[in-house]
Order: C-alpha cells, then sequence, then structure tokens
C-alpha cells in the first residue's frame, strides 16, 4: 500500500516514519495503520491518501476502495513517473524498482535517487609543506 503524505514534515504512525511523498507502507503493518486513530485522523484532514484508493473514514473503520491502479506496472507510465517524482523516501522508490520494469520508469526512478542522494562529502585538500618554513 502506497501512502502519500502531504504535510511538510516527516510523521511516525504505527513506529512507521512517513515522509512528505509517497511512501511504501509494508504488507504486516497494513491492517494496523488501517485501525490506528491517528492515520484515521490524517486521513479524514487530507494529510494522508492512499495512491490508488479511495478511503472511507469512520470512527470505528476505514474502508478503502480502489479507485484505480496501484503504483506498478498496471498504471499507465506516465502516472507511475508522476509517483516517482513525489517520492522523497529511497526505500520507496528501491520498491517501485523492484516491481516495475518499464525502461521509462527505471530511468525515472534513477534520476529521483540521484536527485534525492546526499551530496558527496568533501575531500579535504592535502596540505602542502610551503617553502617559508625551510630556511
Amino acid at each position: 500500500m502506497i501512502v502519500k503524505r502531504s504535510g511538510k514534515r516527516v510523521t511516525r504512525i504505527c513506529g512507521h516514519f512517513f515522509m512528505p511523498g509517497n511512501n511504501n507502507v509494508p504488507d504486516h503493518l497494513k491492517d494496523r495503520l488501517l485501525n490506528d486513530r491517528q492515520f484515521k485522523h490524517e486521513l479524514q484532514n487530507g494529510t494522508m491518501a492512499i495512491v490508488g484508493a479511495k478511503a472511507n473514514v469512520t470512527q470505528a473503520e476505514v474502508k478503502v476502495e480502489a479507485s484505480g491502479p496501484e503504483p506498478g506496472p498496471d498504471m499507465p507510465y506516465k502516472d507511475m513517473i508522476g509517483v516517482v517524482k513525489n517520492t522523497f523516501d529511497r526505500a520507496t522508490l528501491e520498491h517501485f524498482a523492484e516491481i516495475d520494469s518499464r525502461a521509462t520508469v527505471q530511468k525515472a526512478i534513477t534520476e529521483q535517487l540521484e536527485a534525492i542522494a546526499p551530496p558527496p562529502p568533501k575531500e579535504e585538500e592535502p596540505e602542502t609543506e610551503s617553502d617559508e618554513d625551510e630556511v
């Protein structure tokens, strides 16, 4: 299940961190998450949404109905590229790379991984001995 977080901050629900953008929720956490009060509140507020599904939230439960294909090979490639560009979590991008083998999608995933990668560490310049020390 892919959950989109539209807030600007990272939030933690049921021990899972949700970054802004798209996040992959492990299967073992799905049922627990759908019954969590905070997650229901986030869905009702609109700060979180289940990608490819419509969630009907009540106090007692969350009913999820498919409103389109989930991100992956069944989603049109242009839509999938849009999902990839809105994903800032390395693990979720790697998950997409595993499930969708289309060349255009793989290229978008590679570009997004490069875009979110931390900058390489600065190489310190080696200290050179100056001629002034030799007298």
